[in-house]
């Protein structure tokens, strides 16, 4: 017979009491206080509490009293005799307290975090980016441009027949080409040119004196139409925003990230895109030159004439400080290949 000391409490008292669990070779256990018989019920009705490191075990009784011992062990070894036991759960113990396991399970937790940030996380990014409305894209763009205009923006001052020109230009080799708006850089933003998520496209007065050819700005044009059309503004900023992020994936619901997304314009003033999403961009612009014979090296002839004028300009003057480029980028597009 094995007998376990520790307290007992009936369910009905707040009353603590000093007792022994004893069990026979049957499986008849009683919680005895001296001679005295408190409660008895048979190992098999008992429901035993996890054990978890060193702290007292709860056996809970059908009538409602609760045993509690620290003699785990002893526990174990009780259900164990009985058959009630199984060995992952006596060798639990042992994990929890090993140090090698501890480690191990921590280099494991942050290699999954890796993976989920590195992997996981864009690709669930990239899924959801494709359920938010067009609707709630448009409204984020009106909302956006009226912010840059009071913050960043001069009115253009390119006269309205150049611009529509150029309006004309652009959507006569894209037919599904967004809102292009035409906005004076000033000192802030100089020679730019960047996409909203809804596909309002925006070039400053600087990005159009800078191009020596139409065709230059045709092609900053197909690049950020590819930021549109692959969602990479909406994508970066729920990499960011986790929480939204898990929410339109899961329910399959983007309307209600709006908020979010109204810093994604912001975001693309203040970060540049990842070198994946600008390669995914460069390679969509270059396809789009090539299916209208337009030769990719307008692209890189533009790019390299912005190149030295980032260096004489504020933090956000040119088109390098919120499009990095590469000596690949441009190789990219030094050929008609």
């Amino acid at each position: 017979m094995i007998r376990i000391a520790g307290t007992w409490e009936d369910g009905k008292s707040s009353a603590q009491l000093n007792v022994h669990l004893s069990c026979d070779a049957s499986g008849r256990c009683q919680i005895m206080m001296d001679e005295k018989s408190l409660s008895c019920a048979s190992l098999e009705l008992l429901k035993l509490s996890d054990r978890i490191g060193n702290l007292p075990r709860r056996v809970y009784f059908p009538n409602g009293g609760i045993f509690c011992a620290a003699d785990n062990d002893a526990i174990d070894q009780l259900w164990a005799e009985q058959g009630q036991s199984h060995a992952f759960l006596r060798f639990l113990p042992r994990l929890e307290s090993s140090f090698t396991v501890a480690v191990v399970s921590l280099a494991v937790v942050v290699l999954l975090a890796y993976v989920g940030f590195r992997y996981w996380l864009p690709l669930m990014a990239q899924q959801a980016a494709q359920l938010v409305p067009q609707t709630v894209l448009d409204t984020v763009d009106s909302g956006a441009l009226a912010q840059f205009d009071q913050a960043y923006f001069e009115p253009s001052e390119l006269s309205d027949q150049r611009q529509q020109e150029l309006r004309g230009y652009f959507s006569s080799y894209d037919l599904k080409s967004g809102t292009i708006e035409f906005r004076n850089g000033g000192n802030v933003l100089g020679a730019n040119a960047f996409a909203l998520p809804g596909g309002t496209i925006i070039f400053t007065d600087q990005m159009v004196e800078l191009s020596q050819h139409d065709e230059e700005l045709l092609a900053i044009y197909f690049h950020e139409t590819g930021h549109v059309a692959h969602r990479h503004g909406v994508q970066a900023i729920l990499q960011s925003s986790t929480v939204a992020l898990l929410f339109t994936f899961l329910t399959g619901d983007g309307s209600g990230i709006a908020e979010a997304l109204y810093v994604v314009p912001f975001f693309l003033l203040h970060n540049a895109y990842s070198r994946k999403f600008e390669l995914s961009a460069d390679a969509y612009a270059k396809e789009q030159m090539l299916s209208f014979d337009i030769e990719p090296s307008r692209f890189s002839d533009i790019m390299l004439r912005l190149q030295p004028s980032a260096s004489d300009s504020d933090e956000f003057n040119a088109y390098f400080s919120t499009h990095p480029s590469t000596k690949e980028r441009l190789q990219a597009f030094s050929g008609s290949q």
